[in-house]
């Protein structure tokens, strides 16, 4: 069994309730979505058995490993062995799309970020032990507007055009405040031009 994955690296958690947090991130190649607006490169760069990522994880000074994609539970069979194996205090974060929804694999991780992209996927999560959110990127305009319902945490949409950025932050802030929802920046997009550069 090898896990397919795009990279691994260590770098700062940059959105939701761990925002700010050193981490691990393993991100896992392949998505069972083809959303047009994903903004993240998981295809496969490499293939790894447990053992070598067990061994990535045991050398690693992060006490915090963020499994993320792509979609990390297309390969969750691999996912649970290994954390079954490995007997350490090590924290496991999950980050999915919230399509995979089995609870006796969801209650392996201590963390859970769910991302939902429709509102049928949002009122099929289900009630865990686990600690976890369910957390909704949106303009309060065109996107993630039908979400926002279900949202912990609410992100503003970032396009890069600065202006209409941050008119999108104040109004998500103020929309937080009026709803009582934990408001999160993405410190990791307005920190660094490009994901490969938040790796360095």
């Amino acid at each position: 069994m090898k896990l397919e994955i795009n990279n691994i690296f260590s770098s700062i958690q940059g959105e939701g309730r761990y925002i700010g947090i050193p981490a691990l991130f393993i991100r896992t190649a392949g998505c069972n979505m083809d959303c047009s607006w994903c903004d993240t490169d998981h295809q496969t760069r490499d293939h790894l058995t447990i053992e070598e990522v067990e061994e990535i994880i045991l050398d690693s000074d992060k006490n915090v490993v963020v499994w993320t994609g792509g979609e990390p539970l297309c390969q969750n069979g691999f996912i649970e062995s290994l954390i079954d194996n490995l007997d350490i205090e090590t924290k496991f974060h999950l980050e999915t799309n919230a399509t995979y929804l089995e609870k006796r694999v969801l209650e392996k991780f201590d963390y859970i970020a769910f991302s939902p992209k429709t509102p049928d996927d949002a009122e099929k999560i289900p009630n865990l032990d686990t600690e976890y959110d369910i957390k909704v990127v949106t303009d309060l305009k065109d996107v993630g507007t039908e979400l926002t319902g279900y949202a912990t945490i609410l992100m503003p949409l970032t396009t890069g055009n600065l202006d209409r950025d941050k008119e999108t932050m104040k109004r998500v802030w103020r929309y937080c405040i009026d709803k009582n929802i934990r408001y999160s920046p993405r410190a990791h997009v307005t920190v660094w031009d490009s994901d490969e550069e938040r790796k360095l």
